[in-house]
C-alpha cells in the first residue's frame, strides 16, 4: 500500500510540489512584513504556517481518489491497511515540510535551536497528530460536497491542542522559556495521537462500507 502511495505521489507530484512551493512563498512574504523576528512569534508562525502547509498536503487525500477506484481499493485492501498507509505518508511528507520550514528559519532569521532533539521529538509527535486527524477528517468528508471546506472547518478546532503543546514545547527546544513539566506536554501530545489513532481505528470500517 505504501508502494502505491508513492507511485501515485510520483505521478501526481504538482500537488506536494504546489505545497512546498505555498510554504516558501508565505515565508518570504512573512520575512518581508516582520523584517526581524524575536521572542516566542517566530514559534507560533513555524506552526501556524506548518499547520495550513499539513491542509494542503492532505486535501484530497480520499475526496481526489475517483469513486470507481475507491470501490476497487475497498474489494482489494483492508481500511484500516489502507488508512495507515494514507496516514503513514502523509506524516513523512510534513516532517519533510516541517525540516524544510526550520531551515528558512533558519536562512532568513538565523534562528537556532537550543535543544535539537527536544525540538525533533516534538515535530514528530505533532506531525503525526497533523497526520492522523487529517487523513482521517479528509475520509469522513469526502462523503460530502464541499471537502476543501469542511476539512478546515472540522480539523482547526481538533488541531488546536496538539498545536498549543507544539508552540510551549518547541518554545522549550528553542532556549525561549523554561518549563519543568516539558516530559508531560510530551506525554500529552502522545496521548492525544493515540487517541486520534484509537477513534480513527473505531471509526474507520463503518467510513470505508459507506
Amino acid at each position: 500500500l505504501l508502494k502505491k502511495e508513492i507511485l501515485l505521489e510520483y505521478r501526481e507530484q504538482h500537488a506536494f510540489w504546489a505545497a512546498m512551493l505555498y510554504l516558501v512563498a508565505v515565508m518570504y512574504v512573512v520575512y518581508r512584513v516582520f523584517g526581524t523576528m524575536t521572542g516566542l512569534t517566530w514559534i507560533a508562525l513555524f506552526w501556524i504556517i506548518l499547520l495550513f502547509t499539513a491542509l494542503n498536503i492532505v486535501l484530497g487525500s480520499f475526496g481526489g481518489t475517483m469513486r470507481r477506484r475507491l470501490l476497487y481499493y475497498y474489494s482489494l485492501y483492508d481500511p484500516i491497511e489502507y488508512f495507515f498507509a494514507k496516514m503513514i505518508f502523509a506524516w513523512f511528507k510534513i516532517l519533510m515540510a516541517g525540516v524544510l520550514l526550520i531551515l528558512l528559519f533558519y536562512i532568513f532569521y538565523g534562528k537556532t535551536l537550543q535543544d535539537p532533539l527536544l525540538f525533533a521529538i516534538t515535530l514528530l509527535l505533532s506531525g503525526f497528530g497533523f497526520a492522523v486527524n487529517l487523513i482521517f477528517i479528509s475520509a469522513l468528508t469526502s462523503l460530502g460536497s464541499g471537502q476543501s471546506t469542511l476539512i478546515a472547518i472540522l480539523s482547526l478546532p481538533v488541531l488546536i491542542p496538539v498545536l498549543l503543546l507544539a508552540m510551549k514545547v518547541s518554545s522549550v527546544a528553542a532556549g525561549l522559556i523554561f518549563d519543568s513539566s516539558v516530559r508531560s506536554d510530551l506525554l500529552w501530545l502522545g496521548g492525544i495521537d493515540l487517541m486520534a489513532v484509537g477513534v480513527a481505528l473505531f471509526l474507520m470500517p463503518y467510513l470505508w462500507k459507506s
